[in-house]
């Protein structure tokens, strides 16, 4: 299987204040994304396509919501 990283984006957690990253990586024919929150554990979920891309379209839609209601 192939396994390749894409992405790691360290952040902040905008609830908690913690420490955080995300990971993007490619297992075989699916999108892995994981979360790790400092002192709140971990999650990784791993999805097909069509899932990855309703997911980026979801957080895009997002995206463009919030930055339409900021003045």
């Amino acid at each position: 299987m192939i396994t390749k990283e894409i992405a790691t984006i360290p952040f902040t957690d905008a609830d908690s204040g913690n420490e955080a990253i995300a990971v993007v990586r490619q297992c075989g024919d699916r999108l892995a994304i994981a979360f790790s929150v400092h002192e709140n554990g971990d999650l990784e979920v791993l999805l097909d396509v069509d899932t990855a891309k309703r997911f980026t379209n979801a957080i895009t839609l997002g995206i463009e919501s919030i930055a339409s209601a900021v003045p």
